[in-house]
């Protein structure tokens, strides 16, 4: 028996603290002026077109070719261990209360050892924040989550963040969002495709997102990964990125560290990895990345699809875990954006 809770931040509609003022991109990160105009550009508000459900017999073929792999541009500077500090502002629970907007976070969620992340440099820079909205003002969102960039003009996030079933709908990515500006500019998503999801934890709880301005062209984007065989999801030391409403509002990004995948199931042509509880709510779509043995650059193995409390009835004991949702079944459609929108 499972309780379920997906990760997304819920959000009575008004306007973002702060508002989308982009500062000077070239003091967050020194590149060529092309690239510096391209994410100046991208603030336009515009709607998405088009949005769909991909299956398995989608994927057969076309995804099988290609590559996955990461992009690191010359001009961006790697980092193996990120700036990041001690969270110790954090807002109390007590606080968060008085927040109706804010869910407060499941418990045990809030750890010690989540960090704010505080680097731009690559991969770090990949990461951000998705806003969604089904209205044309273009501001005041429904709902948001995490996203990060896998190709030079796609997003990868969960699909329980996506607008399902919407007349009129968008999306937003803002890498690197901090306090309500846009460091290293926006894009807004012209279409999605992936495995519908609504609210389950599941392990093809994914979608790829074409956006309208390719940031990936200038901030580079990370790689995905699959195993074959399963236990080594359980050797690399992982790491994760989000935006959870427990955590200065979902205005900066939370870092963790050192994560491991304890265990794995089989979900409906994905898999389910399971971690120690450390999401919450907005982390949903957040990436599970980190260095494995054999390849190149940084991989996602996983997006954030919630928390799941298991009850065993053989020894009435309570396990907590963060899902993720990933697999070669990801990787797959990945592969299908690259190969259709790249």
């Amino acid at each position: 028996m499972s309780i379920e809770e997906c990760c997304y931040t819920k959000k009575v509609a008004r306007r973002p603290r702060g508002g989308d003022a982009i500062p000077d991109i070239s003091a967050v990160m020194p590149m060529p002026e092309e690239m510096l105009r391209l994410l100046r550009a991208g603030r336009e508000p515009r709607g998405g077109q088009s949005s769909g459900f991909i299956g398995p017999r989608d994927l057969h073929g076309v995804a099988r070719e290609g590559d996955a792999g990461p992009m690191r541009h010359a001009w961006l500077a790697q980092t193996g261990a990120p700036r990041a500090r001690a969270a110790a502002a954090e807002m109390t629970a007590s606080r968060l209360r008085d927040l109706s907007s804010i869910a407060l976070p499941p418990a045990g969620a809030m750890r010690l050892m989540r960090q704010e992340l505080l680097d731009a440099g690559y991969p770090w820079c990949t990461v951000g924040r998705v806003f969604v909205g089904i209205n044309e003002d273009y501001v005041n969102w429904t709902q948001s989550g995490t996203g990060v960039l896998i190709g030079h003009n796609i997003i990868l996030t969960a699909s329980h963040v996506a607008p399902w079933d919407q007349a009129s709908w968008w999306m937003r990515f803002v890498p690197a969002y901090r306090d309500g500006a846009a460091p290293l500019g926006q894009s807004y998503v012209q279409q999605f495709r992936g495995y519908k999801n609504s609210d389950e934890i599941k392990g093809s709880d994914y979608i790829v997102a074409k956006l309208y301005n390719p940031l990936g062209d200038a901030l580079g984007w990370m790689g995905t990964h699959s195993f074959g065989d399963e236990d080594n999801y359980k050797d690399v030391p992982w790491q994760s990125i989000g935006y959870p409403g427990d955590f200065f509002m979902a205005q900066r990004p939370a870092l963790q560290p050192f994560v491991a995948v304890e265990d794995i199931d089989d979900d409906d042509g994905g898999l389910e990895l399971e971690t120690t509880p450390f999401t919450s709510n907005g982390w949903s779509g957040g990436p599970l990345f980190g260095w494995p043995r054999g390849v190149t650059g940084p991989r996602v193995a996983g997006v954030c699809s919630g928390r799941e409390e298991e009850f065993s009835f053989w020894d009435f004991f309570t396990a907590t875990h963060s899902v993720f949702a990933g697999g070669s079944q990801m990787v797959d459609l990945v592969k299908w954006a690259m190969a259709n929108w790249g």
